[in-house]
């Protein structure tokens, strides 16, 4: 299929993205791909990989960050939670890569998003769910690639150093953007949206 035929799948479509690193951006990045409206939520001094050369573009933020357009909103005071919660209004997703306190602690309360957008899919993408014993810890990729046993093929046990790709990272994103578009495709059908829990720990070991 051509890139331009390509970009029109999700022409209409709207997703805020309000992750950072590489999981939710790789997620809303690849519906930016298929022709949604991407609008990227920095807080202000941007996503950490935004200066990772010294700009405000490094190469690293522009490989997970094409196709979007972006706003700052600062949502540790109440009229930029208003923003916040102003511009999901407008949206048909979001994809985040906060945890569930983080999320309330931010005003973006799962139930009450639901309660004012009834058609959103909700995506949330964390290192270990939101129930057991990890979930209120933070995760990257080697803590995932670690843990689901990616590591242990790849990685010499004598000297055990990181590197390679960030596999872990980007399947979860993969997983995410799926289940985002099956979402949006059952809205089509019900006229409701749906929450999405995506966990980097079970994406890693599917993945396996």
């Amino acid at each position: 299929m051509a890139g331009s035929e390509a970009q029109m799948m999700l022409a209409g479509i709207r997703v805020i993205d309000l992750g950072s690193f590489i999981t939710a951006p790789l997620a809303a990045m690849m519906l930016g791909d298929l022709g949604a409206d991407v609008i990227k939520v920095d807080r202000p001094g941007g996503d950490p990989f935004r200066r990772g050369d010294g700009t405000a573009y490094s190469a690293t933020f522009a490989a997970y960050n094409r196709n979007k357009r972006s706003v700052i909103i600062d949502c540790s005071t109440p009229a930029g939670r208003e923003a916040q919660l102003k511009l999901i209004d407008t949206a048909d997703a979001v994809i985040d890569n906060y945890r569930t306190p983080v999320l309330i602690k931010l005003g973006l309360d799962p139930d009450m998003l639901r309660a004012r957008n009834p058609r959103l899919v909700h995506c949330s993408i964390s290192g270990f769910g939101s129930t057991g014993p990890y979930q209120a810890r933070a995760a990257f990729d080697t803590v995932g690639q670690a843990l689901s046993g990616i590591a242990g093929l790849m990685v010499d046990p004598e000297k055990p150093e990181a590197f390679g790709p960030t596999i872990s990272d980007n399947v979860t994103g993969m997983y995410a953007a799926y289940g985002v578009m099956g979402a949006l495709l059952e809205r089509g059908r019900t006229g409701k949206g749906r929450r999405l829990e995506v966990n980097m720990l079970e994406s890693s070991m599917a993945f396996m």
